[in-house]
């Protein structure tokens, strides 16, 4: 199951404070005929979601591409400039 790092779950928690019950969505998505895993910030899960938690943190990961992240870890960085950057590492 994916984990994510302590960096990932404080900045998680920062971007869904006014959301209650709120988390990160990782999905399949299609760009320019690619598929792609988007994130984007989700008032709740989807119903066949897996939900990953730490430190109050929620990211829910859309069931098809969950397999892929099996054995990954979510971390995330926040620049200078306030912009927030997610990576997943091996």
């Amino acid at each position: 199951m994916l984990t994510l790092t302590t960096e990932a779950a404080q900045v998680i928690n920062a971007l869904v404070a006014d959301q209650p019950g709120g988390g990160v969505r990782i999905s399949e998505v299609v760009a320019d005929g690619q598929v792609q895993l988007g994130l984007a910030v989700a008032a709740e899960p989807a119903p066949s979601d897996q939900i990953v938690e730490k430190q109050g943190s929620q990211v829910f990961v859309e069931d098809q591409v969950a397999p892929l992240l099996d054995d990954k870890i979510l971390d995330a960085t926040i620049s200078e400039d306030r912009q927030v950057s997610f990576s997943l590492l091996p």
